[in-house]
């Protein structure tokens, strides 16, 4: 009817309005640590400050202490009474220590009136967890969209970026893009994006690198559905898609296609209807493990109306047994089989790496959020654009430096290449022995025992054959 038609139409003109930028503020501010702390410092009641921000920061550096290496299920820690949602903490924080050298450039603590905001409580934790995680770090996962380049972009030769990406390798520390992204074979999608970062592969390589040294950089896409790493084709690196049955099971869990099948089913029909029901003028994009609702104008949705839309999507699908993430893209929202966690801890069981080894970087952590997950398995670091993660990564680069310096026996790095070189000769034999796609020729590596490429043969023999 007409009148139907005007409604929709006037439902339309307010979802694609601007976002109300206190509401979007409340929406991406979400973290009861965070809340935890700011709960210390003001009364709710009068609005003054009950205790000062150095009592705050270090009574949570107590809670956090206790917290850590607790049992996650047990909800017996102090931490835990206070924040019953509090996520995983995998390494003691100085929070102390970090508001002192925050404070040195915004005398927060010099502040009679106004809190510390959520934004400066989340540098806070930034600089004690970075500090916390270096001194035994080997692996480092990163977002990519709104975290090493901007929303739909590339990675350019002269981005930070690439600098602290090679550094990083160079002293030891895997890196790994994990990113929603998926392009199921269509590794050049992947290129295309990092190409910046492969062209800086290739000069290394020329310029006299180890072929080794490539063997630090993977790329886990579609949260934890597709896993490459980097062999030199023709003179050039590529990424190669590593084969499933090398590194699946490191999950820790698996489903099958009929389940996944019936999960997209149910996300592409509430995307449909709730984008029908706030007016939306959308498309719906339907891959293998995941299906998304992106804007057919070049105009961005209210951050507001992409929150309604991941929640409605993640309360039709929570009585589904397939792991999953319904999240807010920034201007789509998708659902992936799966989610960041199992991702890095498919990795994490590739290399031998602990949790409290690996850290993770994002833009996403809230409720809303692909990034919350990856908290379960890592540690964290939450910013909110790449030029934050500029920061935080120097600032980690400083404190392996540091750290490395002053260890008493230097510490040889993880053998990377030949873990997985191993894991994929161990699970298929065939495919080494032919040279094809997938296969790499083993380097002739000097690696301490145990090394990593023996114990991702064990595994990968143990898998082979229980099946």
């Amino acid at each position: 009817s007409a009148s139907a038609s005007a409604s929709r139409s006037s439902r339309r003109i307010a979802g694609a309005g601007a976002p109300s930028p206190a509401m979007s503020a409340r929406l991406k501010e979400q973290d009861p640590l965070i809340k935890l702390i700011r709960s210390f410092i003001i009364d709710n009641h009068d609005g003054v400050l009950s205790m000062t921000v150095e009592e705050a920061f270090a009574t949570t550096t107590t809670l956090v202490e206790e917290h850590v290496g607790a049992d996650p299920v047990s909800g017996q820690t102090r931490l835990q009474r206070y924040a019953p949602n509090v996520h995983r903490i995998f390494v003691a924080l100085d929070l102390t220590r970090a508001l002192h050298e925050y404070d040195a450039r915004t005398c927060i603590t010099h502040r009679k009136f106004v809190p510390p905001t959520f934004k400066e409580i989340r540098h806070i934790l930034n600089i004690a967890t970075a500090h916390a995680a270096a001194p035994t770090l080997q692996m480092v996962t990163l977002d990519a969209d709104d975290t090493i380049y901007e929303d739909g972009g590339t990675v350019k030769r002269d981005s930070q970026i690439v600098d602290i990406i090679v550094r990083l390798m160079r002293a030891g520390i895997t890196v790994a893009l994990v990113t929603a992204a998926g392009y199921p074979g269509k590794v050049e999608r992947y290129e295309e994006r990092l190409k910046g970062l492969l062209d800086a592969f290739n000069l290394a390589i020329t310029m006299g690198a180890p072929v080794e040294f490539l063997g630090r950089f993977l790329v886990m896409g579609g949260e934890c559905n597709y896993l490459h790493y980097i062999r030199v084709v023709d003179g050039r690196c590529r990424l190669i898609a590593l084969p499933d049955d090398v590194w699946k099971d490191g999950r820790g869990v698996r489903w099958k296609q009929e389940d996944i099948t019936v999960l997209l089913d149910r996300a592409e029909a509430c995307l449909r209807e709730t984008a029908e029901t706030l007016g939306l003028d959308i498309d719906i994009i339907r891959k293998e493990r995941a299906v998304g609702m992106i804007r057919r104008q070049k105009s961005r949705f209210a951050y507001e109306v992409l929150e309604e839309v991941a929640y409605a999507v993640q309360h039709a699908l929570k009585d589904l047994r397939v792991p999953h993430c319904a999240f807010n893209g920034g201007n789509d929202v998708w659902v992936d089989v799966g989610n960041k966690a199992l991702g890095i801890r498919a990795l994490q069981s590739l290399l031998d790496i602990e949790p409290s080894e690996c850290i993770h970087v994002g833009d996403r952590f809230t409720r809303t959020g692909n990034d919350t997950m990856a908290r379960e398995v890592c540690n964290g670091l939450w910013v909110c654009n790449p030029k934050e993660t500029m920061f935080v990564m120097r600032l980690l680069l400083r404190d392996l430096h540091l750290a490395r310096h002053h260890r008493a026996a230097e510490v040889e790095p993880a053998d990377v290449t030949g873990a997985i070189v191993a894991a994929v000769e161990a699970a298929s034999p065939e495919r080494a022995a032919k040279g094809e796609d997938g296969a790499v020729p083993k380097p002739k590596l000097k690696v301490k025992a145990p090394s990593l490429a023996e114990k991702a043969t064990k595994k990968a023999a143990a898998a082979a054959a229980a099946a």
